[in-house]
Order: C-alpha cells, then structure tokens, then sequence
C-alpha cells in the first residue's frame, strides 16, 4: 500500500468543493498511481480542511 492511504486522506481533506463526480470518485478512493489536481486558493502556511477545489482525477491507465 505504500504512502497512498496518506495521499488519498490529504487530497480527500483538502477538497471541499468539485464536480460531483470527480469527488465521488475521490471518496471512492485514489488509485496507485493516480493523479489528483487540487485548485488551492492560499499558500501552504494558509492551507485547511475543505478549502481546495478538486479539478481532476487520472487514474493510472488514463488514455492521452
């Protein structure tokens, strides 16, 4: 399992908002070696719970 569950409970925090879709596949969890894109509006001293905005999940297999 490696650092995923760690991955997957920091982006789950950090999203507040998002399609619904991409967040419930957020929920659903996140794939080894997939890729999270979070819209963060302040910097990292000014992060917390709920304030990013999920705009992208890629699992691994994600076709160019």
């Amino acid at each position: 399992m490696g650092h995923n569950p760690g991955l997957h409970e920091l982006a789950s925090a950090l999203c507040g908002e998002g399609p619904s879709a991409l967040l419930g596949r957020l929920r659903s969890g996140l794939p080894t070696s997939g890729v999270v894109v979070v819209d963060l509006p302040v910097g990292w001293d000014g992060l917390a719970r709920g304030l990013g905005t999920l705009t992208a999940l890629w699992p691994p297999d994600r076709p160019e």
